[in-house]
């Protein structure tokens, strides 16, 4: 289970996208990396962001469980949505915690 965070936030990309279309709407032409907002420029709410953990679950070949992804920063005392970086590092740090406790 080693992943780098390219390979998380491109898994990211792919789950959210597969979200999408699956709601219905069609497949998103930008290029979704590091800096994107799923909430702002995929028009996702928090629902819809609990489904990627199961979408990235099964793209990753590997359990990736919903406390692995924090979606929400409350740290500067308003709600916002992650970035698809910080999301990754948050699943990085994850799957580095599990790898320590064997």
């Amino acid at each position: 289970m080693n992943f780098d965070r390219d390979q998380i936030i491109a898994a990211l990309a792919e789950a959210l996208s597969a979200i999408v279309v699956f709601k219905g709407r069609p497949a998103p032409t930008m290029r979704l990396g590091e800096h994107t907002d799923p909430a702002k420029t995929l028009e996702l709410d928090s629902d819809d962001l609990i489904l990627v953990g199961v979408e990235l679950s099964d793209l990753l070949g590997v359990e990736v469980p919903e406390e692995a992804i924090d979606w929400v920063d409350d740290s500067s005392g308003h709600r916002r949505c992650r970035t698809l970086g910080e999301m990754a590092d948050g699943i990085l740090r994850y799957f580095q915690k599990e790898a320590v406790r064997g």
